[in-house]
């Protein structure tokens, strides 16, 4: 649980958040088309092309792909769910878009293994 205090005392409320303690063998994303470590600009009614691989040491379930406006409403909605029983491989090649107006985004990338292991990465988009 987590709450905060200001210099003259006063509380917050208090915030409860779950967190999921996930092995050391979670996916690996690995974006070439775009560095998703720092913020992507774009103009609006571009398309943010992506490229690159998600891979897992023993099954992936799941490659979600997402766009988020800024109140969090999915603007872009890729869902891949793999069947088989021994993908350690998918190729992402997406070209994220939905007549994108100016303002800023959160790209999700939400991958999950058999394991339930899970890696989410966000990145900043701001569209001009």
């Amino acid at each position: 649980m987590v709450t905060a205090v200001d210099e003259a005392g006063l509380e917050s409320n208090i915030y409860q958040y779950d967190l999921t303690i996930t092995q050391t063998d979670q996916p690996v994303l690995n974006i070439t088309s775009h560095n998703v470590d720092s913020i992507i600009a774009i103009n609006a009614n571009d398309t943010i092309y992506l490229a690159g691989t998600v891979t897992d040491n023993i099954d992936l379930d799941s490659v979600n792909i997402w766009l988020k406006n800024s109140i969090g409403v999915k603007v872009y909605n890729e869902e891949n769910y793999l069947a088989g029983t021994t993908d350690t491989l998918y190729t992402i090649n997406s070209g994220v878009f939905g007549a994108i107006i100016a303002g800023s985004y959160k790209l999700v990338f939400r991958i999950r293994d058999s394991d339930g292991n899970l890696h989410i990465k966000e990145t900043d988009v701001t569209v001009q």
